[in-house]
């Protein structure tokens, strides 16, 4: 390329041509370039500004001495490093680098007067970019006629110098110039005496193709707790509670806690009046009276977003919603896609979002700077028919899962408790959301399970317009529930009643039977008892009605999958009444129709529930055979799915489902035949079974299977005399099953029992007072559960208690109320036991006779 009388440089292909005073820019390879005109204004006939060569160094840096050794080392160990400080804006990339910059370390490798300082913030052309260089670098105006670039370069090349490029986003993420200023920054990454160190908005380095970038640095992080708080007392002078809630409140983001702490500082807020203005304003709150990135939160935080698309500020709006963050994995995310429209790419713009440090991943999940999710909310709402698609996704999961008990769905939804809550009040403002009202049910549910019992979001479903008497009775029964929970019997009453009136007019008897329930167990902490046995008796007739129903149903339609889990229920039902031989046929048949259509989990199942059948009968031979073959079939289940998973990823989810639900299974089985070896005093195999499956449990979750297995590992340890390491497991059990207080749809008898076994415990400590006082509560428990085996071992401790303390009188009773148990039920083992204590009781009084003649 040649032009007469005139010299210039070529950048990307872009020529820089001085003909007379007019500066023209013409650009190769289909870029597009700048013209200046005869008349026209360029950067290089502007005004030269003389700037620093390097800013002052900054007054206050705190937590980053890690990130400022791992630089200043770079720069002394590394011939001509490429650094780059990347991370969310307000992170402090802009002060560590000039830090780092005025380290006293860096000399004589890096003499001072060769560190140069560049703000990018305003290069919008190749041509400012190049001016800029010449400015920092002292280039006279008069040498900049010809070759300016080249002038650049020799310049930097005459000894070894660090050129800092600070806000590099600016210039190279304008598209339409990207590729000239790649072009320049490669051109001096050509000189082998220049360290080039460049702070970056997001997570994406320039020229990364070709520039050896070294990536010893992550990018920025917010300050820990601890260092945001110095911070911010280091400025303001002050550190309270306040203080502490506003720096938490902006995720330890540098820039907004050097903001806050600016403000008290002036002395015109206080911290609680600071807090107070947060709570209602949000991001607007932090700023220092400036309106540029570095005065002002929200002008740094719309920077970075203006620079994304529609459709990431879209699903920008979506996270917002979120703050538990968006599970990152694929199925998940092509779950979402399909619900929102679908000019939308969920993975591109969370790709883009990230890139832009707007997002980040934490574990499996993206998520959002708490400042940047507040911002968000106010200034970048989703559409409604992304809020709509967001809704349905996770009523969705919140719906599939609302069995709390159970492992998988436990380690669903528990991550996600403050995702549904905001997603059901975002539900609560829009129309005709399908099922709106059983995800509030769902969630309420959820939420009592964990101990969060609040009430807030049932009251808002129950004010759903539209709602039908079915979901409004529903909802009135877990309202109820939730007062029960909290032993505000008398709120509790209105609405459990009015729910049964429901259900009766809608002739939904499952919903009846536990209307019936629920008051049955509010009459018993009222003492009433005689109207608690009515309500509970109610309740079994119509439970079993109901799955009664279910099985006919399931007959009808030929529905063989129904009818086993029907006949699987009955039988549970069944043998929770004592009725062992009506709950064995109910079981067999369940198990016989499982095999017919092949279904393993459900054969499984069976033979578990089988194994603790025949447990309950003292069949110990049939219980280990029963046991053992669900254990068996579990294995396989997992093995299978295993196997499975190499093969393909569609239905992923749902294999993991029914994987760990043969984890769950194994866990079951060996906690029974670790049971079954406790009734054959194999007390070493028993210990080994409970102590893995209760390893299971714990990596699964289940609070209810860990506190089974401590209260079975409690009796262990009384069969062998370490008293101190049952009284632990007891406790820990009892405390467990408390923590389910009342949120199982079953009755409670693992807190009986554990009271039951404490009592056990105490008499062989003689703590007698301790004793009576845990049997006697054991025993309320099983009654209220209707358990009779239950009551009759209680009354037959409370018998030996009794006689311990020679009160034989009340020894007798108790035996007697025992007999009476075992021989409804019929129990001969138990009748027999009682049979001998009896004796023993008769000898008692004998000797105590002829004690007193003589």
């Amino acid at each position: 390329m040649a032009f007469s009388h005139a010299r210039g440089i070529q950048i990307n292909g872009a020529s820089f041509i001085d003909v007379g005073r007019d500066m023209h820019m013409h650009m190769y390879g289909g870029h597009m370039g700048l013209n200046a005109s005869h008349h026209g204004s360029t950067p290089f006939n502007q005004p030269v500004v003389l700037k620093p060569v390097l800013p002052s160094r900054p007054r206050l840096v705190i937590g980053r001495a890690g990130e400022i050794e791992t630089l200043v080392d770079a720069l002394l160990t590394v011939a001509a490093p490429r650094l780059a400080i990347l991370g969310p804006g307000g992170m402090g990339k802009t002060t560590l680098a000039l830090t780092v910059l005025h380290d006293g370390r860096l000399s004589p490798r890096w003499p001072r007067s060769q560190r140069y300082f560049i703000d990018c913030e305003g290069v919008s052309s190749v041509e400012l970019f190049v001016k800029e260089l010449a400015d920092v670098l002292r280039i006279p105006p008069n040498d900049r006629e010809f070759d300016v670039f080249d002038d650049v370069l020799r310049t930097l090349a005459h000894q070894p110098a660090i050129l800092c490029l600070d806000n590099f986003e600016t210039p190279w993420e304008d598209l339409s110039i990207r590729p000239s200023i790649e072009e320049a920054l490669q051109r001096l990454d050509e000189l082998h005496d220049l360290a080039l160190l460049i702070t970056m908005r997001g997570i994406q380095r320039p020229a990364a193709l070709s520039i050896n970038w070294l990536t010893t640095l992550e990018p920025l992080t917010p300050l820990t707790l601890e260092d945001a708080k110095s911070l911010f007392k280091q400025i303001s002078h002050e550190m309270d509670s306040w203080s502490e809630e506003l720096v938490r409140a902006v995720d330890g983001i540098p820039l907004a806690v050097k903001l806050l702490a600016q403000l008290i500082l002036e002395g015109t807020e206080t911290t609680k009046s600071l807090w107070d203005r947060w709570s209602k304003e949000w991001t607007t709150v932090v700023e220092n009276g400036g309106n540029d990135r570095l005065s002002k939160l929200d002008t740094s935080i719309q920077l970075s977003v203006s620079r994304v698309d529609a459709p990431a500020q879209q699903l920008l709006g979506i996270l917002a919603l979120l703050p538990d963050g968006l599970i990152s994995s694929q199925e998940h995310i092509n779950d979402l896609q399909t619900r929102i429209p679908m000019e939308i790419n969920v993975k591109a713009a969370l790709t883009i979002l990230e890139r832009k440090s707007l997002v980040f991943r934490s574990s499996n999940r993206y998520q959002m700077l708490s400042p940047i999710r507040h911002f968000t909310l106010k200034h970048s709402a989703a559409s409604i028919g992304v809020q709509r698609g967001l809704i349905e996704t996770y009523l969705t999961i919140l719906l599939n899962h609302r069995d709390y008990t159970d492992a998988t769905s436990y380690s669903i939804v528990h991550p996600e408790i403050s995702n549904f809550r905001n997603i059901l009040s975002l539900a609560f403002e829009m129309r005709d959301i399908p099922d709106l009202s059983s995800a509030a049910i769902a969630y309420t549910y959820t939420l009592r399970y964990h101990g969060l019992a609040t009430a807030d979001i049932i009251r808002r479903a129950l004010c759903t317009p539209g709602l039908t008497p079915r979901a409004e009775a529903d909802c009135l029964h877990c309202l109820g529930v939730l007062h029960m929970c909290r032993d505000e019997l008398d709120d509790a009453e209105q609405p459990l009643k009015q729910a049964l009136e429901l259900h009766e007019q809608v002739q939904d008897i499952h919903g009846q039977a536990n209307d019936h329930l629920q008051l049955g167990k509010l009459h018993m902490c009222r003492y009433k008892l005689d109207d608690a046995e009515q309500s509970l008796k109610r309740a079994l007739e119509l439970h079993e009605e109901s799955l009664k129903h279910a099985l006919e149903l399931h007959e009808e339609v030929q529905d063989i999958h129904g009818q086993a889990y029907d006949h699987q229920e009955l039988g549970a039902l069944h043998r929770d009444q004592d009725e062992f031989d009506n709950a064995m046929q109910s079981l067999k048949r369940a198990l016989e129709l499982h095999e017919e259509v092949q279904d393993i989990h459900g054969q499984a199942s069976d033979h578990q529930y089988l194994g603790m059948l025949h447990m309950r009968r003292d069949e110990l031979d049939d219980a280990e055979q029963s046991l053992k073959r669900a254990l068996e079939l579990y294995e396989h289940l997992e093995s299978i799915l295993g196997q499975a998973d190499d093969h393909q990823e569609l239905g992923r989810a749902l294999e993991l489902y029914e994987q760990v639900e043969s984890i769950l299974g194994q866990a079951n089985n060996h906690q029974q035949l670790g049971m079954l070896h406790m009734r054959r005093d194999e007390l070493d195999d028993a210990e080994q079974s409970l102590k893995r499956a209760l390893e299971l449990y714990e990596h699964l979750g289940s609070i209810l299977g860990q506190a089974d297995d401590h209260q079975e590992l409690g009796v262990l340890y009384m069969k062998r005399d370490e008293l101190d390491n049952a009284e632990q497991s007891l406790k820990r059990a009892l405390e467990l099953h408390e923590q389910l207080h009342d949120i199982r749809a079953r009755y409670p008898w693992d807190q009986a029992n554990d009271h039951h076994e404490l009592g056990r415990l105490h008499m062989r400590q003689n703590e007698f007072d301790d004793a009576e006082r845990s049997l006697i509560r054991a025993l309320e428990l099983h009654e209220q559960a209707q358990a009779i085996l239950g009551q009759a071992y209680d009354q037959q401790e409370l018998g030996v208690l009794h006689m311990q303390r020679d009160e034989l009188d009340a020894a007798e009773q108790s035996l007697n109320r025992a007999l009476c148990l075992y021989e409804q039920i019929p129990f001969a083992s138990g009748e027999a036991s009682i049979q001998s204590l009896l004796i023993t009781l008769s000898a008692r009084r004998s000797q105590n006779s002829e004690s007193s003649i003589n």
